[in-house]
Formats: structure tokens, C-alpha cells, sequence
């Protein structure tokens, strides 16, 4: 069975232009760690067509999903999927998004019109929400100045703000009926969802969404309508004006 496609959204912080500012400074203050970015950027560049130089790109922090809770196309992911390790691609779920495409508006069919690249990507908690039950899938988006200038300009002064993730799932679970569609090739949807079926309001209050599993990242992009209100950065950083 082919794997359902899910887009998720959120707006990003500050922009920083890496051509002076250290990538892995920008890591440790939004996600903790080293990124290895300058010793597979060159290898990914060749593939996706865009500079191999690391000082080309604006990284873009952005708070991209939420666990657990769904956005308005109807789609969310625990806590326990993402950290579910995936032994087809050797690490966990959320980490497949690292190294993948960033594109404008999904325009993801042909991963050589890709704007940059995913460099990094963690997990953060949420401090002042939900008593620590939920966390923040924060990704440091690349885009290169040299493939396309117009967007990167847009992204540093702000107009351009809102992104999109997309991720392949392999089944979903419907929030009312705990029903799982997905796991087996006659699986039928519920009443209550059906794939890429927004998320909505029941009568009796309750929100009718899917629980994604077994999911893989493919890219993120610039768009102009967020389905995550959190996927939107407030915060853009330009080394060139440090």
C-alpha cells in the first residue's frame, strides 16, 4: 500500500543569514546540539542544485508541529511516533527530516527546484503548556540566497514567514473510534475521517482528526497560508548584519 502524504504547518522565527553567524551557534540556542551540515551539505547540494557553501543560505528556526495535536488538514503525531526509531532509515522518526528539501509552496515533485535544505532538527518541550506533556518539533530550515534571491529577501524582512512540513505516514488512527486504516491492503476508513480530510468539530464537541504512524519526513517550504498557527517565526537571523 502506497503511503498517505500529510502537510503540517507553522511560522517561523528570525532569519539569520549564515555568512557570518556559526550555524552551530544557532543549533545550541534552538536545539542542543552540533550540526554536521558543512560535512554533507556539499554532497546534498549536488542533488538537490543548490550552493554547496554553507555562508549562501538564511536559516529559518521554526516550530513546525506540535505533538499530538492536530492541524487543520486533519493530521497529528504523538511524542511516542516521533521518537519511534525507523529501521529503514536507521534513526527515529523525527529525524528524518534532517537533510531533506525546502521548497516554496510544495512544490516538491522535483526535488532540483529545492530552495535549500533541512539542516537540523529536534524535539524541544512545550514549558508553559500541558504540564510537559507536549513537545515542539523545532527544524533549522536553510534557504539559498543564490537559487533563489527574490524568496530570501522576502524571508529576511518578514513578508515570508509561514511554513509547511510534509511527511509520508504508512497508516493513521481515527480520533472517535480508535479505528487504524492503513495496516493492511483492505483496511476502509471510518465514518469519521477519510485521508487529507481537514481536521473538524463533532456535535458533541469532540475534534475528529487522524494519529499518523510510521511517519517519514520529505521536505518543508515557504507558504503564504499556514495550517499550524505555530509554524510561524518571529525571529529572523542575518549574520551579515552581526
Amino acid at each position: 500500500m502506497e503511503p498517505f502524504k500529510a502537510e503540517s504547518f507553522g511560522f517561523g522565527q528570525t532569519a539569520v543569514q549564515l555568512n557570518k553567524y556559526q550555524v552551530d551557534d544557532v543549533s545550541h540556542k534552538f536545539g542542543g546540539g552540533n550540526v554536521e551540515a558543512n560535512l554533507w551539505l556539499p554532497a546534498a547540494a549536488r542533488e538537490y542544485h543548490i550552493s554547496p557553501k554553507i555562508e549562501d543560505y538564511v536559516l529559518v528556526p521554526v516550530p513546525a508541529m506540535w505533538t499530538s495535536i492536530p492541524n487543520t488538514n486533519g493530521d497529528s503525531v504523538t511524542l511516542q511516533e516521533f521518537l519511534r526509531f525507523n529501521p529503514e532509515m536507521g534513526m527515529q522518526s523525527f529525524k528524518t527530516f534532517r537533510g531533506k528539501p525546502t521548497f516554496l509552496e510544495h512544490d516538491n515533485k522535483d526535488y532540483t527546484k529545492a530552495k535549500g535544505v533541512i539542516l537540523d532538527v529536534f524535539l524541544r518541550p512545550i514549558k508553559k503548556f500541558g504540564n510537559g506533556k507536549f513537545y515542539k518539533l523545532v527544524m533549522l530550515l536553510a534557504y539559498d540566497r543564490t537559487k533563489d534571491p527574490m524568496l530570501v529577501n522576502t524571508i529576511l524582512n518578514g513578508e515570508n514567514n509561514a511554513y509547511s512540513v510534509g511527511f509520508y505516514y504508512k497508516a493513521y488512527t481515527c480520533s472517535i473510534c480508535n479505528k487504524t486504516v492503513g495496516s493492511g491492503p483492505r483496511d476502509q476508513p471510518c465514518s469519521h475521517t477519510l485521508p487529507r480530510k481537514g481536521t473538524y468539530r463533532q456535535n458533541d464537541g469532540r475534534l475528529v482528526y487522524r494519529h499518523c504512524h510510521d511517519v517519514v519526513g520529505f521536505e518543508c517550504s515557504s507558504v503564504v497560508n499556514p495550517a499550524y498557527v505555530t509554524a510561524i517565526s518571529p525571529i529572523l537571523m542575518d549574520p551579515s548584519s552581526l
